[in-house]
């Protein structure tokens, strides 16, 4: 991993830009993280501090976790309404429409949308709205309890349809784009 410095802060101070690149071997060239969402610019101040930028992303943190009690407490309520004696349906629904919806949301909301509102609402609420710990002890309990293949349909139709979802949100942001 390697990084590009230059630059000027906003207020004309001196100061280094900080872009972290990955080595790309299929282009043989390095590509910043921030292309791949896996990271952002970071400012430092000429003595080296990274205060301002902890200020600035301090309120995201705030904000994912209110958008992911948002999400959470969505999906408790469908949890509530909906029987799961048998099989857990409101984790099926919850986890594939939170896949739709995050696979439409991103298509839609990358290049357009600042990071600052998409990481609330692609982190905090889609995140807190889907469960995958939920989908995990759900198929454990199924195996464990002698029904393996109640488990296998539960977690291959959330794994394929998860994914199925996913792309057909892709798809759709792609059409209204």
């Amino acid at each position: 991993m390697s990084a590009r410095v230059a630059g000027t802060s906003r207020t004309n101070t001196p100061c280094r830009v900080v872009m972290p690149e990955i080595y790309d071997g299929h282009r043989g060239s390095t590509v910043p993280l921030t292309a791949m969402g896996l990271a952002e610019n970071r400012s430092v101040a000429a003595d080296g501090s990274y205060l301002a930028a902890i200020g600035r992303s301090a309120m995201r943190f705030v904000w994912v976790g209110l958008a992911g009690a948002v999400g959470s407490v969505a999906r408790y309520a469908i949890g509530l309404s909906v029987d799961q004696s048998r099989f857990p349906w409101a984790t099926l629904a919850i986890n594939l429409s939170g896949a739709l919806l995050l696979g439409l949301f991103l298509t839609l909301a990358l290049g357009r949308v600042p990071l600052a509102v998409m990481t609330p609402v692609a982190v905090g609420l889609i995140g807190g709205f889907t469960t995958f710990s939920t989908f995990a002890w759900e198929g454990f309990i199924f195996g464990r309890t002698g029904r393996m293949w109640i488990a296998i349909v539960y977690m291959s139709v959330s794994v394929v349809g998860g994914l199925s979802a996913a792309w057909l949100g892709y798809f759709l942001g792609r059409v209204v784009r």
